[in-house]
């Protein structure tokens, strides 16, 4: 996976999934980001693009794949908001 620079960085102590789907999560999950990788952590970032949370992830350098939107109201379409982003990053080429 690639760090926040997007140098390929490739380890074997595992693969950790974080998925920025609201503004305060961009600069809450930037250190952490940050010590996983200082640990040898391959990260897989992905992002929804609304609530400014493309430009944040923009601002802070990380590189994530976009995937979705918001989803809207309801408990359906929450409860496909909440599987989409699942599903698109297990299938995804390159995510195994």
């Amino acid at each position: 996976m690639m760090n926040r620079s997007g140098n390929r960085k490739f380890t074997d102590k595992g693969k950790i999934w974080i998925d920025l789907d609201n503004s305060p999560h961009v600069p809450f999950f930037v250190p952490i980001i940050d010590e996983l990788q200082e640990r040898g952590y391959s990260i897989v970032l992905t992002a929804r693009d609304c609530f400014q949370v493309r430009d944040l992830a923009d601002l802070f350098h990380l590189n994530c794949k976009l995937i979705g939107h918001h989803s809207g109201k309801g408990r359906f379409r929450k409860m496909m908001g909440l599987c989409h982003p699942s599903y698109v990053a297990y299938v995804s080429p390159g995510n195994s």
